[in-house]
């Protein structure tokens, strides 16, 4: 399946869906906060990157499709006609499911004295699309 060929809306609603699997584990950041922001630009060494709803979406369902397991989950959500949708506005979700979507690479957690750390789960042939995702990301939090 290409990721690239899906509509927009098709997009942005796969990412929702796959994400809102992905956040029951406990151990999940779904808040977009500034301090978030900058310590993830500084951990990767990344700059904000303006980006829309739908290529965010894409390049989130790229990373994620790099598990086989949840490819062929995007793959039969794409071919199903029922689209569904994230409560709450199009663009929060949007940024909120693509840091989802980060974390299945990225450990991000706050330590006790309440500082966020990352811990890169793992450096595979995708670090230039983790770098990407993560500057559009930080991109929707500067916006």
């Amino acid at each position: 399946m290409q990721i690239e060929t899906l509509s927009d809306q098709q997009a942005i609603e796969i990412l929702s869906l796959v994400a809102s699997a992905q956040a029951r584990r406990a151990d999940t950041a779904t808040d977009l906060t500034p301090d978030l922001d900058s310590s993830l630009g500084a951990e990767l060494r990344i700059s904000p990157s303006p980006s829309g709803d739908a290529d965010l979406a894409r390049e989130a369902l790229q990373l994620l499709a790099e598990d086989p397991e949840t490819a062929k989950a995007i793959e039969a959500l794409a071919k199903s006609d029922r689209p569904q949708r994230f409560l709450g506005g199009p663009e929060i979700a949007v940024a909120t499911a693509a840091l989802i979507a980060l974390q299945t690479r990225i450990k991000i957690q706050r330590d006790k004295k309440g500082r966020w750390q990352f811990e890169l789960d793992k450096k595979a042939a995708s670090d230039g699309l983790l770098k990407s995702l993560a500057s559009k990301i930080l991109g929707k939090l500067t916006s």
